[in-house]
């Protein structure tokens, strides 16, 4: 499969959005500090469940998601409190900020772009399938 590819949920044979885990690569409002694996943002989506979860990389975060081909809609989420260094806890609330405001989404080989009217809002890559991942 080419980088190049390009996946709404429509394509067969293409990654999808469900159950893999996303990490976070890039957000558009704020300078990714290098953080180590464990502590950068994830998330993952669940269709049976229709939720979103995964890591703001200090807290844990889960809400309702539902997503269709090229679209997609997350409801209030809720997030653990603990608190963090500042830089982190900067990251955090732009990403979930960000979150709530996306509205489509698409897939460019292993990247995850998840976009707010019509604007890429932050990148996100998978390496494995959620079963593999654990």
């Amino acid at each position: 499969m080419q980088d190049s590819s390009k996946s709404t949920g429509e394509d067969k044979g293409k990654i999808d959005l469900a159950e893999r885990v996303w990490q976070l690569t890039e957000l558009e409002t704020v300078a990714m500090p290098k953080l180590p694996r464990a502590q950068v943002p994830h998330l993952e989506f669940h269709s049976q469940e229709k939720r979103v979860t995964g890591s703001t990389g200090v807290n844990r975060l889960s809400g309702p998601c539902t997503w269709g081909p090229g679209k997609i809609a997350i409801g209030m989420l809720a997030t653990t409190r603990r608190a963090g260094p500042p830089e982190e806890m900067q990251l955090e609330h732009a990403f979930v900020v960000a979150l709530s405001g996306v509205d489509s989404w698409e897939i460019h080989g292993r990247e995850l772009r998840l976009c707010a009217d019509g604007q890429i809002s932050m990148r996100l890559r998978t390496a494995a399938p959620h079963a593999a991942a654990s």
